[in-house]
């Protein structure tokens, strides 16, 4: 397999042609990818051997987590929903010993007492709440770190990096889209 190269793209930027993107939901499905035919829709983690595609996830303040190893890569969209329901294990289980990049995303984000919580607290606890000015934010860093503790980390923010999109910042649907292949 050729170089495999990984980039993020910001809102604005023009995305490589034919790039294959799942139809995302924050889902925990991962789907083997074998051309731009594949059924794709409820999906939010995608792979494949073959070296001559594309392929990519399109976040806002989710992980985009990017996975590369002899003869595959693949790529997942990781928000609070697919982190706590498995989404990274799930994805490894297609994976022996990947090398594994983490595109920007929203290191920390207030919660609130409802779903998210209580999703989070069921799966790691409360080791990951952080208190700060009398409000619960969750360590999404520590716990995606704690699930893959090899990964190398893009430590830009998507909340504080203006170029780049934040659903919690800007409240809009504008998204980066991070790409894997060897374009």
């Amino acid at each position: 397999m050729g170089k495999i190269r990984i980039k993020t793209f910001s809102p604005g930027e023009k995305i490589p042609e034919g790039v294959i993107l799942p139809k995302q939901t924050h889902s925990t499905r991962i789907v083997e990818v074998f051309g731009s035919g594949d059924d794709l829709k409820k999906t939010d983690g995608i792979y494949t051997r073959n070296p001559h595609l594309l392929l990519g996830v399109k976040t806002a303040d989710c992980a985009p987590i990017a996975l590369v190893e002899d003869g595959q890569f693949g790529i997942l969209h990781a928000g609070w929903r697919g982190l706590v329901n498995g989404i990274i294990e799930n994805m490894l289980t297609h994976f022996k010993q990947p090398e594994i990049y983490v595109g920007p995303f929203l290191f920390d984000f207030e919660i609130q007492m409802d779903d998210c919580y209580h999703a989070i607290k069921k799966r790691f606890g409360t080791t990951f709440f952080i208190e700060r000015d009398s409000k619960i934010f969750f360590d999404f860093l520590g716990a995606i770190s704690e699930i893959i503790p090899s990964a190398t980390f893009d430590h830009r923010s998507t909340f504080h990096d203006k170029k780049l999109a934040s659903w919690r910042r800007d409240r809009s649907n504008r998204s980066n889209c991070t790409i894997i292949g060897g374009w």
